[in-house]
């Protein structure tokens, strides 16, 4: 059962709003209902900015906004996969 995100996990529209709010990488996982894997994959390869304080990684809610926004699929358009990517849908047989 998916856990209901807390107030700090903010819509997309609220983030736009509040500039320099720093978000964790298990609030980028828990709002993007992605893996830390997935997510740590997105900032290594720069689609994601971050900032390091210390030893821990941090996203600007703005930044997030951004990254949304921009994966954002037109209706009508097409997902593309590159070759050995699913959506995660198929089944292994």
């Amino acid at each position: 059962m998916p856990r209901v995100l807390d107030h700090a996990v903010l819509s997309l529209y609220d983030v736009t709003m509040k500039p320099n709010q720093y978000l964790t990488i298990e609030q980028i996982t828990e709002t993007l209902n992605l893996g830390t894997r997935a997510v740590m994959n997105l900032v290594r390869r720069g689609e994601l900015p971050s900032y390091r304080f210390g030893d821990q990684i941090r996203i600007d809610a703005g930044d997030l906004a951004k990254f949304i926004e921009a994966s954002r699929v037109q209706a009508g358009g097409q997902c593309f996969f590159t070759e050995g990517e699913t959506n995660g849908s198929e089944k292994n047989n």
